[in-house]
């Protein structure tokens, strides 16, 4: 069967009004499939930013209880404002040095859960590291195993390395709080 004459005039048109609408249509289509991307980009940086916000929400967290705690215990100062303790040496050993070394895993997110595992390196709270204090409540870790390469750092290194993944394996400063010791085994 062959179509001749205006049916196959009428054929051609059809075909293309319909590539011609089609293609309209796409044209329309571009603003929101940019609009899409947008979003999405923003989403995604929405995300990094609350899992940054829930980290320094925990360490404020910790921070709030620690200092309850020594609001508990007792004075060790006199009625004449002096202490009644005997000042110790800065070289004396603590229990915070016998922990350099130990096998640990590193706690982020929301849940908390396993983003790294390493080992403590330094607890001195004088240490600077990218010219950041650790601190009282944080320690540095050496990271060989990341876990959740998007993890979020509580104490970002630089402008550029947010996240885990971006910055290990190497050392980061981690809050005590979500850094769980593993065994009492050491590494050197």
């Amino acid at each position: 069967m062959t179509i001749t004459g205006d049916a196959a005039t009428r054929g051609a048109f059809v075909g293309l009004w319909v590539q011609g609408s089609t293609k309209q249509r796409m044209k329309r289509m571009e603003p929101i499939l940019d609009q899409n991307y947008h979003l999405a980009e923003e989403n995604s940086k929405l995300w990094k930013e609350t899992q940054t916000n829930q980290m320094n929400f925990a360490m404020q967290l910790e921070e709030i209880r620690s200092t309850m705690l020594r609001q508990q215990e007792p004075s060790t100062t006199n009625s004449f404002g002096t202490s009644n303790s005997i000042p110790r040496s800065s070289n004396a050993t603590s229990p915070e040095t016998s922990k350099i070394g130990k096998e640990v895993n590193l706690l982020g997110g929301w849940p908390l859960d396993i983003v790294a595992t390493g080992y403590v390196k330094e607890v001195d709270p004088t240490y600077k590291f990218h010219e950041r204090c650790l601190g009282e409540r944080s320690y540095l870790v050496y990271v060989d195993e990341v876990h959740a390469q998007d993890a979020a750092l509580p104490f970002p290194h630089d402008a550029w390395c947010k996240n885990l993944g971006e910055s290990c394996p190497g050392n980061v400063i981690w809050p005590k709080s979500c850094v769980e010791f593993l065994s009492s085994t050491s590494r050197s």
